[in-house]
């Protein structure tokens, strides 16, 4: 998996399964809710609520997954929570100080992504898109979803 996982990341986007364990809604209302009330690594986006420094056994397994095939690379992990339609978060941005995989681990999300064109991407659970650093792309919620990023910093 990890040649098949490098190939991917060299396109400057790929939609993919990304097969793993499923975060709840009530793990992650669990999860902001902690962090909200410690005044840490939390923050609201336009509806969409974000916790960075995200860390559980689902998550960590995926994120040790990249760090073996990219071991010269941090590897942060964000997650976003939505529970209405439409939710927009960041809006149409780049992340230009590292490449994406952002997961829908439950719902559904719309990923626009601009580049010579806009491309559409419908993401379920378990999939997940590669957005390479310095790509414009927005993801809008099309249903109550939780989404994880793994930011790869390059």
């Amino acid at each position: 998996m990890t040649e098949v996982l490098k190939k991917l990341l060299t396109e400057p986007f790929n939609k993919f399964d990304l097969k793993s364990n499923f975060i709840s809604f009530e793990e992650a209302l669990y999860n902001l809710n902690k962090n909200y009330f410690l005044n840490k690594n939390y923050r609201e986006l336009n509806g969409v609520y974000q916790l960075v420094n995200f860390e559980n056994d689902k998550t960590n397994s995926i994120k040790n997954f990249i760090e073996q095939a990219y071991p010269n690379r941090f590897v942060d992990v964000e997650l976003f929570l939505s529970l209405f339609n439409d939710a927009d978060g960041l809006g149409t941005h780049k992340d230009v100080e590292m490449d994406n995989i952002l997961q829908v681990h439950q719902g559904s999300v719309q990923v626009n992504i601009i580049h010579d064109k806009v491309y559409s991407v419908i993401l379920k659970q378990g999939q997940a898109v590669f957005i390479k650093a310095g790509v414009k792309h927005r993801v809008v919620t099309t249903q109550p979803r939780i989404l994880v990023s793994y930011g790869i910093y390059i």
